[in-house]
């Protein structure tokens, strides 16, 4: 009976422990996620380099380069591009 309470407390406590880890690091990689965002709607590089961490920089910088190719491709197409900015 002891052993069950001691287990379910020591789930539930970990539980807890995975929730504020989440939240901060939620809160730890928001600037870098929102230039991310900024970067990509605004199809610009350089806004990319100020960002801190390197995994979510080179994920900026190929989201980037994806944006900039269907931006050209729909260039090529004479197509309504509007969406791009």
């Amino acid at each position: 009976m002891l052993k069950k309470v001691f287990t379910g407390k020591v789930f539930l406590y970990f539980i807890l422990f995975l929730v504020v880890l989440s939240i901060f690091l939620s809160s730890y990689f928001d600037k870098d996620n929102m230039l991310k965002m900024q970067a990509i709607s605004s199809i610009d590089e350089k806004m990319c380099q100020e960002i801190e961490h390197d995994f979510i920089k080179e994920s900026c910088l190929k989201s980037v380069l994806k944006q900039k190719e269907r931006f050209d491709i729909c260039v090529k197409k004479g197509g309504d591009c509007s969406r791009f900015y």
